[in-house]
């Protein structure tokens, strides 16, 4: 017997105890012989059988079980995508490419959150890279030079930023997805449509009705044209084109990618096609319905090499929602989200699919994450996965609540928390040691108002969570999208909402009793309250929902890798992104033929968190055969993220909260520390304190990378065992380092 036609090879279980070659030799050989005794396993042998045997094998009193050996398949990796760039933390012409091409560079991020870019001078000496350059211990240089690589970009992830919409910008960039080429999907991926230079229509009978289709490259603006079709000894067409009029026998046509082409046709006998060639197959990538037609519309969608997508949100009301017909969806703010997320040249993210929409006065917060979810739910099975693609929803919008109300530090009479109170001491004053407040995680500022003048204050955020974010975003977090909340700008600390009272203050100062009201663009004011009970760690949202991911902002730099100044942070934080700094096609600045730009905030960590998650999710579904649950997706996240962020005092070096001073507080990083002289909260109240924060910073470096993971301390080899780069904090998640005195 040979292997082949109707033999095949069977997996065999013995009973336990059966003499294996007893049984071989009990088998008339034109049925069944022996092909592997495996000596080694006493109850499993691989025989060849004729297939209709295996039947009878399995009714054999001394066989478990029989099976035919399964065809395998190579578990086949997607190809590594790698980009060699100028990874800048700023914008000056002698740390950005010397093309002058914006395209040229990336963010720091490939550099700062991998393992794979070792920085080095021109005399071999390590570097350490970032935006603190000229500073004492600071970083070396802005930029470094290098190449990033990864086959795991983001596929089939669908990432949707939803933004507030009072900026208003979004129609100056309509189009700019379909040109720029932060935007334009990578040569590998492009499978948006197939490509012909010409294409043809052409009668699938007479094959001499016929003539060119050139489609030329997207320039940003969408049209769509109607022409008619009739059919003799030549196609009568008549309609426009990008040229203008049409009309006449067999006329050649002009379009462009994003047009939409309907043909209508009354043919009788002349099957109407549009092909890749002369006489060649016809276009078959999805984009032309009712291809061959005789009579009735034949419609052809010209894509666009885009990743953006303009949507129309279901049921969602303002122009800003209902992008597709205009082509629009990208404000600024937006662009510089997806960018640093899943740009192609600025986010990890390279292959997913971005999408954005807006908060109105139309539209509100539940309403835009109802659409999502509606959208999500949607979506029907991704041919190539058998599965819907997942969502990610970046939630960039913040209500500026986390500093409000600045009650002088001496009108505290206790502070409570989980592990015990520490009540004020004897005298009625804190004096100058407010280091309780600091234990607490309650950072303390000097707040200015015209009629107390300054102060030091405990500056309570907005006394109420809104319970109507937070159940949209854990329903949302329900329907299996995965939520990641920038945590805001307002300098704030928080918690969870499920731990939001755990921590509080009491005053006992005769009520009403005088503090100062913080309002957003305006000047702090005198007022009075009653109340008695404070808790410093409320949010009112979206950052602290329970479920979700929350993300502060970290500082660009690898010397001084603190917070940024400006970042709402604390115990409800999850891992932090980088922030200010970060390169981007954020539109600035004009670079060769695009703009690009510097984007900043917790605006800007978010996203550079969600185009790693999204890489992980990938990875995932690659190994396990289907995409992870957001609580999957969650501990992915923590897992692969490095401890690597660190405290810094908002005083400087010599600065310590048992002996505050009266005047303006910095460090080399961040100046006019935990003051607060106006209500300009977004970005401009500052601390660099960690106050609770967790200091897991999002990474994300091939998993299939083969580089040594060995500790390194100090500056980083260019070669030898300890190459790549590695952190100190490999493998101590949960550990607390000391700070950084800059």
């Amino acid at each position: 017997m040979e292997l082949g036609g109707s033999a095949v090879l069977v997996d065999v279980v013995l009973v336990e105890g059966t003499d294996k070659q007893a049984f071989v030799d009990s088998f008339d050989e034109n049925n069944a012989e022996w092909w592997n005794m495996l000596p080694s396993m006493p109850t499993l042998l691989v025989m060849l059988v004729e297939e209709s045997y295996i039947e009878t094998l399995n009714g054999d009193s001394r066989v478990v079980s029989a099976t035919k050996v399964m065809e395998s398949f190579p578990c086949t990796l997607p190809s590594k995508e790698s980009m060699s760039k100028r990874f800048t933390s700023s914008l000056s012409s002698s740390s950005m490419a010397a093309s002058g091409n914006g395209e040229d560079n990336s963010g720091l991020q490939f550099y700062l959150d991998t393992r794979q870019i070792v920085a080095t001078d021109s005399n071999g000496n390590f570097e350490k890279i970032g935006r603190e350059v000229w500073t004492t211990n600071g970083d070396d240089a802005y930029y470094v030079d290098g190449t990033y690589s990864s086959r795991w970009t983001g596929k089939h992830v669908d990432i949707v930023t939803l933004e507030s919409g009072s900026s208003g910008d979004w129609s100056t960039h309509a189009g700019l997805h379909d040109t720029h080429p932060d935007w334009q999907k990578l040569s590998s991926e492009d499978d948006s449509h197939e490509r012909a230079s010409p294409y043809w229509y052409q009668c699938t009978i007479h094959s001499g009705m016929k003539n060119t289709i050139t489609v030329n490259a997207a320039n940003g603006t969408r049209r769509s044209y109607t022409l008619s079709v009739t059919g003799g000894s030549s196609y009568t067409i008549s309609g426009s084109d990008r040229n203008g009029s049409v009309s006449g026998s067999n006329p050649a046509l002009v379009f462009q990618e994003g047009d939409t082409v309907t043909f209508n046709v009354n043919a009788s006998g002349h099957p109407f096609e549009i092909r890749l060639a002369d006489g060649g197959s016809a276009v078959n990538d999805g984009s032309v319905t009712n291809q061959g037609a005789t009579s009735g519309a034949v419609v052809w969608s010209l894509r666009t090499s885009s990743r953006f997508t303009p949507t129309d949100w279901p049921n969602l009301d303002n122009a800003v929602n209902n992008q597709v017909s205009t082509n629009s969806g990208l404000t600024n703010h937006a662009i510089g989200v997806l960018s640093v997320s899943g740009g192609t040249i600025c986010g990890f993210a390279k292959k997913a699919n971005l999408h954005a929409l807006y908060l109105t006065a139309e539209d509100s917060v539940t309403e835009g994450i109802q659409a999502v979810i509606d959208w999500h739910n949607a979506k029907s099975n991704n041919p190539e996965t058998g599965e819907k693609n997942p969502t990610i929803l970046i939630a960039e919008y913040q209500y500026l609540l986390d500093r409000k109300s600045a009650i002088p530090v001496d009108y505290v009479d206790s502070i409570v928390t989980p592990n015990g109170t520490v009540n004020r001491p004897n005298g009625g004053s804190w004096g100058t040691d407010l280091s309780a407040f600091v234990d607490a995680n309650i950072i303390p500022f000097r707040v200015y108002d015209s009629t107390n003048g300054t102060r030091w204050c405990v500056v309570m955020p907005f006394q109420y969570t809104s319970t109507f974010i937070h159940t949209a975003l854990e329903t949302a977090w329900s329907n299996g999208i995965v939520c990641v909340n920038a945590a805001g700008n307002n300098a704030g600390t928080y918690t969870k909402r499920q731990n939001k009272s755990d921590t509080y203050v009491t005053i006992d100062q005769a009520t009403p009793y005088n503090y100062t009201q913080l309002q957003y663009d305006q000047s702090n004011t005198a007022s009075t309250s009653s109340t008695t009970t404070w808790y410093p760690h409320y949010t009112y949202g979206p950052h602290g929902t329970n479920t979700t991911i929350d993300v502060a902002a970290g500082y660009n730099s690898e010397a001084m890798s603190g917070w940024d100044g400006y970042t709402t942070r604390g115990p409800g934080v999850t891992v932090t992104g980088l922030g200010a700094n970060t390169y981007s096609s954020y539109q600035s600045s004009t670079f060769g033929s695009y703009k690009w730009g510097m984007f900043s905030g917790t605006s800007c960590a978010t996203p550079t968190v969600v185009g790693k998650i999204a890489c992980l999710m990938e990875h995932y579904r690659h190994y396990h055969g289907s995409w992870p649950s957001p609580n999957t997706t969650k501990q992915l996240l923590l897992s692969s993220a490095k401890n690597v962020v660190r405290s810094i005092p908002s005083g400087g070096t010599s600065f310590s909260w048992t002996s505050v001073p009266s005047s303006t507080m910095s460090n080399s990083i961040s100046s006019n520390n935990c003051y607060i002289s106006y209500g300009n909260g977004n970005g401009s109240y500052k601390y660099t304190e960690a106050a609770g924060t967790t200091g897991l910073r999002a990474f994300f470096d091939e998993p299939d990378f083969d580089g040594h993971k060995t500790k390194n301390r100090g500056r980083r080899p260019a070669k030898g065992v300890t190459y790549p780069r590695t952190f100190n904090s490999v493998g101590r998640k949960d550990a607390t380092y000391p700070e950084l005195n800059v």
